[in-house]
């Protein structure tokens, strides 16, 4: 009883020692990179927006950003608003009106490409925001674990080791198969073989596998057929 439970103890390690060659993450440097190229454009996108921002007099902390960036309407919510505050006050003939709702519509017309563009990295998770100096700014410590969280490979380990086991043992029965082959003076099935024709040579998968393909049933009468010849019986 006690060998039988150090026994089992021993294959638990064993297999555990297999297992842990297959790691669960592996970081990919080329996807990291990608990842960093593709960052590089999202904060260009955020600093065209504060450009043009900027260059219309409108604010561009980060609370201003993301609550223009907010939704599909925030923009024009907030444009309709400013414009409502410009003409609530006093006395504004027609013509004014009409001057400062060309002006205003010409502002929105300017910002909402730019800030489309924000709200939608933002709305993807592509473009955390950050402040710098009463600035919006891209969050550059998140964007970097972002970048490496990309880079990153994650593995089903446990069905990596389930098919690797399996393909062990095809390889130990090709194997066995392979020396029985020859040791019974069969012509080897299970290799890449080259043929010539027309002056050229091709390589032609191996045999058995021709055969499985056009016989997954291994009837007798199909096996026959294919494999016969090596068998007759010289008189």
């Amino acid at each position: 009883m006690f060998f039988q439970s150090f026994a089992k103890r021993l294959i638990t390690k064993k297999t555990f020692r297999i297992m842990s060659k297959f790691k669960e993450v592996v970081f990919d440097e080329s996807d990291y990179q990608s990842a960093k190229r593709d960052q590089e454009g999202y904060v260009k996108d955020l600093e065209t927006l504060l450009t043009v921002l900027k260059d219309q007099g409108a604010p561009t902390s980060r609370q201003f950003v993301e609550s223009i960036s907010a939704t599909e309407t925030a923009l024009g919510d907030w444009i309709n608003e400013e414009y409502e505050k410009r003409i609530s006050t006093g006395f504004v003939p027609p013509v004014e009106k009409k001057r400062v709702n060309d002006i205003y519509h010409e502002i929105f017309e300017i910002l909402h490409s730019p800030t489309e563009r924000v709200r939608g990295l933002r709305e993807s998770g592509r473009l955390p925001l950050d402040e710098k100096k009463g600035v919006c700014a891209a969050d550059e410590k998140k964007l970097e674990e972002m970048a490496k969280e990309a880079g990153n490979k994650r593995y089903d380990t446990a069905k990596m080791e389930e098919y690797y086991q399996k393909t062990s043992e095809f390889i130990k029965a090709l194997t066995e198969f392979e020396e029985y082959e020859k040791a019974n003076g069969l012509l080897p099935t299970t290799r890449m073989t080259s043929i010539y024709s027309d002056g050229l040579f091709y390589e032609a998968p191996p045999k058995i596998l021709t055969y499985i393909q056009h016989h997954p049933d291994n009837t007798q009468e199909n096996f026959a057929e294919w494999y016969s010849k090596q068998f007759i019986i010289k008189k």
